[in-house]
Order: structure tokens, then sequence, then C-alpha cells
């Protein structure tokens, strides 16, 4: 689901850069740019510094207004000028004394034990003549001008002040007319933000004897512009609830980002041409309150400082960058650039009337899912909470009867399998499926599970992936057995599934073709699913899955050696030890005691080694949630490591009918179960249900496979050292595709040498 953001393209921030800018030496003369001495009438030295010593107040002001601004305008978009606003007041206090005076300027965040009333006016000053240099790549104009009544008699010394020190135009107005006073003000500033700025003032008090105006226009071009051709409709959610169609732009292109952990959003710089950026910040899901409360000039300045240049890809998923949604935020992806505008215009003005109406701007925002694909289907994001619950559930089901054994299942092979089985299920029977299988049909419809399930199949089975992986559904049907037309026009369209009629009273030749199937789509890694069938067996539903990846780091052969892994404290066995000396995306969870290393395969999947600390494993087991994994992914960092990995063929049976029933699914299996939705006149229940997983991880990469069957009767898995992270005693691996988000396989490794079936 994607998100509101809150889009820092506060003109306090862009001042930031604008000032900073200003040291860059003129590389065309390698000497400092050249100020302009004759516009620095009230105080001559370096304008640059001069400004600099008001910069800290303006942007803390800025944040203070802004959430005085969202208490204000909850839900709505909010977009100001706090440089207008600060430079409209500060002008007003050069006529105000004493409290009044005093009241103004701390208003505005300045502390007069620090800074003198006469370096505010200077710093405000001098900030006018840099912010309206000429030659600036970018159009950037800012004035003041004071309407006043032609009756008024102002003092001398405050005209003088506001002319020299911030430019200020008087224009002598007929007030008593205030229809003509207030078409004369609102078309000067309509004239001078370019038509950006219209009726800003509604009515005129009839005691009004002098307006105080503040203008800024602002326009700049990208430095790397969208592609129109890629501006496309998209869903923006503005929350949980509520979803709006808008333009949504994308580009694939080098970005400064940074992503702060702390306060749980994404930071993204995006230049102009000239010296001014835009900083994007997209918090995570139900995190923004938090990133409004933290706001502050530290906070800016360490996101400007920690700023890295990276890619940031589209097509992509990190919430993905639109969110949003699995894992919270998305399975280590590319954050995908989306924008609202091409050509983000800003406009900002402040009027000193306290009547003042502020026009509602439109804010550019990311969407928060990151994870979008080619086109427009992402019918595979609204399954994959689900699929992957249900995948930890499972795996913590499987834990209880494993003991010290080895686990490793396709999660998403059995979660695919029985969504297909569920087009035939109906009443309390459905609803053990969906309940047991992690969907909640309020968030969701029926029919968008099967969608989901349809489009995951589609990724998987792209032929111009990097890795090799295929998956795919069979019904073996008995031939006597009369399946609903739309049960099987389901299982096609949704699950592309094959229909093959077999000859179910010679069970050992049936039993063989569906063993061959299984062999063969697997490439020779399931073997024998079957040993036998039911005499009552009258159809087979077949789900198989096939994975082979090679490492984008591959081992190398010789590093591999001879090593012990221990098996408790007490217990080692021998094993082959590959060994890399580079660097990998790891994380050390203090709070569960174990180190997290992903290790990417080439093309669009990686797998994830969980190495808990002697002891610890059911605390990292039971602690096993989409949520955990959110956040090991979002706090994985690129650290040199001398990695030790065990090389491992391990293999793993799973009775799913037992451990199904222990979940809470029992209709299925019962004379209760009502598969009406399946079969003309004939009663079904599931008698029996098996999934048998493989894998290798070797020094080139991973080969796994796995198939799932369900048999229907007839009723009656200098720099500090590198760490050295060494897998040599049990751990946890799963192996993610980031197109659709599924867990693949998943696993626990207590004893690489072991080959238990």
């Amino acid at each position: 689901m994607m998100k509101a953001t809150l889009s820092l393209c506060l003109l306090a921030a862009m001042l930031h850069l604008t000032v900073h800018s200003l040291t860059q030496t003129d590389h065309h003369n390698d000497k400092p740019k050249a100020t302009h001495p004759q516009e620095l009438h009230p105080h001559e030295g370096d304008p640059l510094e001069s400004c600099q010593q008001i910069v800290p107040s303006n942007t803390n002001f800025a944040f203070r207004f802004y959430r005085q601004a969202t208490t204000q305008e909850s839900g709505k978009n909010i977009f100001f000028s706090p440089i207008s606003i600060s430079t409209a007041f500060a002008l007003l206090a050069l006529g105000s004394r004493a409290t009044s005076q005093a009241q103004v300027l701390e208003g505005l965040a300045f502390n007069l034990t620090n800074t003198h009333e006469e370096e505010i006016h200077n710093g405000f000053h001098h900030l006018l003549f840099l912010l309206n240099r000429p030659g600036s790549q970018v159009q950037l104009s800012m004035g003041n001008t004071l309407f006043m009544d032609k009756h008024l008699k102002p003092l001398k010394t405050f005209l003088k002040d506001i002319k020299k020190l911030y430019k200020g135009k008087v224009v002598s107005s007929n007030f008593q007319n205030s229809t003509k006073a207030k078409k004369e003000i609102n078309d000067h500033i309509k004239n001078k933000t370019h038509g950006n700025i219209n009726q800003i003032l509604k009515d005129l008090d009839p005691n009004t004897l002098m307006v105080i105006v503040n203008y800024i226009y602002f326009k700049a071009y990208w430095e790397n512009p969208f592609n129109i051709k890629g501006t496309h409709n998209d869903y923006f959610h503005v929350n949980a609830k509520t979803s709006v169609e808008v333009k949504m732009m994308t580009r694939d292109g080098f970005y400064k980002t940074y992503s702060d952990r702390k306060l749980s959003c994404e930071v993204v710089q995006i230049p102009y041409k000239g010296d001014v950026a835009a900083l994007f910040i997209l918090p995570n899901e139900g995190k923004m309150k938090q990133l409004e409360d933290a706001l502050t000039t530290d906070i800016v300045s360490k996101w400007e400082e920690s700023l890295e240049r990276r890619k940031r890809l589209g097509p992509g998923s990190e919430e993905l960058l639109p969110g949003s949604e699995l894992f919270g935020r998305k399975m280590k992806s590319a954050l995908y650039l989306c924008l609202l505008l091409l050509g983000l215009q800003v406009k900002g003005q402040h009027g000193s009337n306290l009547n003042d109406e502020q026009q509602e701007q439109k804010v550019p925002h990311f969407p928060e899912d990151h994870s979008q694909v080619e086109g427009e289907n992402l019918a595979h994001v609204k399954i994959a909470p689900s699929n992957v619950e249900f995948a930890f559930r499972f795996y913590k089901q499987v834990r209880e009867e494993a003991g010290n054994k080895n686990i490793f299942f396709s999660p998403l092979s059995i979660s695919t399998a029985f969504a297909m089985l569920s087009l035939g299920a109906r009443s309390n029977t459905l609803r053990q499926l969906h309940k047991g299988l992690a969907f909640n049909l309020t968030d969701m419809e029926e029919r968008e599970i099967h969608e989901g399930f349809q489009h995951v199949l589609q990724l998987l089975n792209d032929p111009h992936r990097e890795v090799q992986l295929s998956m795919g559904n069979a019904l073996f049907i008995h031939d006597k057995l009369k399946l609903l037309q739309k049960f099987l026009d389901d299982a096609t369209n949704f699950y592309y599934s094959e229909a093959i009629y077999s000859n179910f009273q010679n069970s050992s030749k049936a039993t063989k073709e569906i063993n061959d199937y299984i062999e063969t789509k697997t490439h020779g890694k399931i073997v024998r699913l079957f040993n036998n069938l039911s005499q009552d067996t009258i159809m087979v539903l077949v789900n198989y899955i096939f994975f082979k990846g090679y490492w984008e780091k591959p081992f190398k052969n010789f590093a591999t050696r001879d090593d012990d892994f221990l098996l408790d404290a007490k217990n080692s066995v021998k094993v082959k030890m590959m060994h890399q000396s580079k660097n990998f995306d790891i994380h050390r969870d203090e709070k569960l005691s174990c180190w997290v290393v992903e290790i990417p395969y080439k093309g669009n999947a990686t797998a994830l080694f969980v190495l808990p600390d002697e002891g610890t494993m059911k605390q990292v087991e039971d602690a096993l949630l989409k949520e955990t994994v959110s956040n090991w992914m979002q706090s994985l960092e690129n650290r040199k490591i001398y990695l030790d990995l065990p090389k491992f063929s391990i293999s793993g049976s799973y009775d799913i009918k037992s451990l199904f029933e222990k979940m809470g699914m029992t209709e299925l299996f019962s004379d209760t179960a009502d598969l009406s939705g399946m079969a003309e006149e004939t009663l079904l229940k599931v008698s029996k249900a098996i999934h048998k997983a493989t894998v290798d991880v070797s020094e080139n990469g991973t080969e796994a496979a796995a198939a799932t069957a369900i048999e229907l009767v007839v009723m009656s898995a200098g720099f500090p050292p590198p760490l050295h992270i060494r897998f040599n005693r049990p751990f946890l691996m799963i192996i993610v595709d980031k197109t659709t988000h599924g867990i693949l396989f998943m696993g626990k490794i207590v004893n690489p040498t072991a080959k238990e079936d």
C-alpha cells in the first residue's frame, strides 16, 4: 500500500542548500564567486556569513510552524514558505518596540541573548540579496512591499530601514476605498508570483491602514528530468482505507539517499539545475507522527551529511519504496522513485493581514509500495503478507515435531496448492482454509486471493529471470470423476493447472505417473513423492517448485575445507566449510541475540542466513514474524566480514494433514468437508496431504525443489577487523523472491550432514 508522505520541500531546508552552495568555488576561474558590494548598503561584510547567522532560527521556526499547522490541518496537504513568513514578520519587527518586538522575534525562534536585533535584520538583508542574485539557473525572486494609507504618517527611520534592509517598496493606497485597495494588493502579488497566487485578500478590515506583503517565487528544472512517457495513472493511498488516482512519474537513476533507521524513514535528495535540491522523506507506515515530532535543524543537518549517492531503481520493490504492507517496508528492494509533479514549481507568499486565507497546494509524494513491477498488476502484493504469515506459522508447527532434525520446506508451494483447492471449497470448510492460510476476507475479496496467486505464478515463471525458477500445478483426475466446469476453468485460469486424467483403479500405474511428473518438473530433485496411493483416491492435486540460483559472489572451491559444525554444546560433526572474505549486508540483532547475513543470488532472489548465539535458537524461532524479518531487512548494513558457511544437501518430508489439523484446519479432512464447488454429485474430502523439499547449497549457489500433493477421496521448508561470522552451529535459512516478496524456501539447519527424508 502507498501512504501519504512528508515532503520536506520547505524553503528553510532548501535555504541550507542554497547558502552552503555559495561557498563553492567557481570552476571557471578557481576563485570564490564574486559578491556585489554596491548592494550592501547597511553593513559591509561577508553576506554569506551574515546570512548564516539567521539560518538556524529560520529553520527552527519552519518546523515549529509546521507542527502547529499539522494540528489545525489534520488529514490535509500542508505546503507553505516559512522564509516568506519569517521575512514579513522580521520586517514588522522594525517598527515594534518593547514586549511586542521581543514576542515577534522570539516567535520567529531568535534568541536575543545570542543574536542582536541588528544582526537579525542584516541577515535578512543579505538573504534577500542572495536569493535575488542574477545569473542563477534557478528562477528565484523574493521581495517586500508596504501598502500604506495616504493619511498615515510613518516614522522616517522606519521607512528608511525597510528600504535599506528589506528592499521594501512603499506604495501609497486609499484604504477608504477598500475594494480598490484590495484589488491593487492582489494584482501586485499575482504579478510578482507570475500568476500563481491569486486573490489572497478576500476582504480588508475597514480600519486597515497598512498591509505588509512578502512574496517569493521559485521555478526550477530537475537536473535529471523525468520522462513524460513514464508518467502513468496510479493509486496513492491516503490512508489504510482511502486511495486516490494520481499521475505518477517514474525514473531510474542515481540519487543521494539516506535510510534513517531511528526515525524509520527514507530520505532522497533530488537536485534541480543550479544550486538547489529537494529532500523527500518517506516514513514507514504508521511512523509519520514520530517523524514529524522529531523534525529539528539537527535532524535535517544529519540527513544532509549522511546522504550517499546510490542508484535507486524502478521497477523494483522497497515499498517496497510504494510500501507496503509486506514486512512493513518490503524485502530489501530498490526504491522506486515516483513523484507526482514533473517540474515542481514552488510558490509561496505571505501577507501580514490576519484574515488572509492560504491557497491549498498539492505536495509531491512517493507511493508507499516500493515493489512495483512492470505493468499495473500488483495483485501479488495483496497476498504477500498472508503468505509470509502462513510461512512462519507453519514453521513453528513443524518445529514442534521436528525436535533436533533439519527443517526445510516451501511455504509458497503449500499455500498455492491449498489456495487452488479452496476454489472448490464452500461454507465452513472454505472459512477454515482461508483462516489457516492467514487470509482475512474483511481485508480482501476471495477473487483477489486467486488473482494474487495467478500473478505470483506469472512472475515466478518469467523466462527472462536470471535465476532458474519454475512453479506449476496439476490435477490428476479419476477418469470417472465429473468435475464442475467452473472449477476446472478457474484452476486453469488462475493457477495455470494442467488436467490429467488417470486410471486410479490401477493405483501402481497412477502412483508412477504422478511421481514421474513431479520428478520431471523438479529436474530430478523430488523423487517418489508417493509410495502408494489409497485405493479410494479419486483425484490428486499437485504443486511443484524448482529453484536454481547462482551466488552473485561465488565461493572459491579451493577455500572450502573440513571444519567442525557444533550440533550443541557437547556434540559436533565434520563438514565442508566454505569461506569468503567480502562485503555482505549484515545485521546484528541484539534483542534476539543473532546475526543476519544476506547472500544475494544473481537475479532478483536472495537468501537470508540467521545465526543465533549459542542457546538462543528457540528465542529466535519464537520471534519469527513478518515484522521481525522486516526489521532485519531494514537494518542490514554493508560490511566486510569473514564468512564461513557449510556446504549442505538436505531434504524434508511432511505430513501436512497432521500439521494442518493442529493448526485448526480439521473439516477439510473429515466427513463434514464441503468441497461441493469441485465435483458433481460426489462428496469429496482430503485423505492425505504431503510435502517434500530438498536443497543443495554449494560454492556456486543453491538448487532447491519442493512438491505438495493433496490426495482426495470420496467420503464414508587502520578499520576494525572485519567480523568473522561462522555458520558452524544451527541456523535458519530463508530464500526470498524479491519480485513477488514470497518466501520460496525456508529452513533450519541443525546438522548439515544428515540427509533424512
